[in-house]
């Protein structure tokens, strides 16, 4: 009889241990499976990390270029500004010159035209010397 009972405890223990076993398993199952979730989602993250530092590396090189354009056209800018206001300042200096001759071609239009009245005079004086 106590064997009987040892027993019965022993197949007690054993179903115990069975089902102790079974949910340890499915623990165990439950464990890899997050743990592969886990691992794909770090690879998932790890992918992202690595494609934005990628477009942080690519964006930096953007800002880079543009900054040197940038910095290209304001200094362009600044030839085109110093060129202009010499320009500005030759063609200041060639009105000046256009207006000194305008008026220097109307004197002389002026005296042109007073060529043939004095060559009237002229002719006028010389014929009266002539007479006289």
């Amino acid at each position: 009889e106590e064997l009987r009972v040892q027993v019965r405890r022993l197949e007690d223990e054993r179903d115990q241990s069975r089902v102790a076993q079974d949910v340890a398993q499915k623990q165990c199952a439950e464990a890899e499976e997050f743990f592969e979730t886990f691992k794909q989602q770090t690879k998932l993250a790890l992918n992202d990390y690595g494609e934005m530092q990628y477009r942080e590396a690519t964006i930096k090189s953007d800002l880079n270029n543009l900054q040197i354009h940038c910095k290209e056209k304001d200094f362009l800018i600044s030839e085109l500004r110093n060129q202009t206001t010499a320009l500005t300042h030759e063609t200041h200096e060639l009105e000046e010159k256009l207006l000194k001759v305008r008026e220097e071609m109307e004197r002389r239009t002026a005296d042109v035209e007073l060529l043939p009245e004095l060559y009237k005079k002229l002719q006028y004086y010389e014929s009266e010397e002539a007479v006289n």
